[in-house]
């Protein structure tokens, strides 16, 4: 009888132990689902910035355009296994002539010349990106802005489609894998607790609910 016993207990474990494996393996197995606009460039945390706009853009691409309050600034970098770096921004210098009757006024009029950062957008809140080489799978874009007085109020960093999906399916399969651990120590820990009574009655079920299924066929 003892025997019996202790081989309905094997027993039992032994299926908890399968059932909770194959449920881990399953978890473990899930395949990552293309992503047909894959090589579009998706943001990182937070997806936007009140006031600003970034126009999609993807692998292959050499430009960015951003529009934001006008005059506002765009600071852009980028993290690349190739060396791709933001083009160097050069300062804008615009000129205005002397008048006609300023030179009637001066003949020495030298007329009106300032210098704008290569960064700041123009009056209508426009501004381009320039990269040095096209942007690849893996690349990281991150931009940043400040308003017309050049005072910093935020950041949006992008990553492409691909990289995207396969870094969220790593965190997911991450979480479940860990869910389905946490249960397996949990159905180990309850199956030891219970008394050769419960492990009887339970085995005597499985094996009542085997011999229904064997006969449906």
């Amino acid at each position: 009888m003892w025997s019996s016993i202790f081989n309905f207990k094997e027993n039992i474990v032994k299926k908890k132990l399968v059932m909770m494996l194959t449920l881990l393996i399953s978890i473990c197995a899930i395949s990552v689902r293309a992503n047909e606009s894959g090589d579009l460039f998706t943001t990182i945390g937070q997806s936007h910035l009140p006031g600003v706009t970034v126009a999609p853009f993807k692998t292959g691409d050499t430009t960015i355009n951003v529009n934001l309050d006008p005059y506002g600034y765009v600071y852009g970098f980028v993290t690349s296994s190739n060396g791709n770096k933001i083009k160097k921004t050069e300062n804008k210098t615009y000129e205005i002539p002397c008048s006609i009757l300023e030179k009637q006024d001066n003949p020495n009029c030298e007329g009106r010349k300032w210098t704008v950062s290569g960064n700041r957008a123009d009056g209508g809140g426009n501004y381009t990106v320039q990269l040095e080489k096209p942007l690849a799978e893996g690349d990281k874009v991150t931009l940043s802005f400040a308003d017309d007085g050049n005072l910093y109020f935020g950041q949006l960093v992008f990553e492409d489609g691909k990289t995207h999906n396969e870094r969220l399916q790593k965190e997911r399969d991450a979480e479940e894998q860990q869910y389905a651990e946490v249960l397996f120590k949990r159905s180990i820990e309850e199956e030891s607790k219970k008394t050769w009574h419960q492990r009887l009655s339970d085995s005597i079920q499985d094996q009542w609910w085997n011999f229904k299924d064997w006969l449906r066929g």
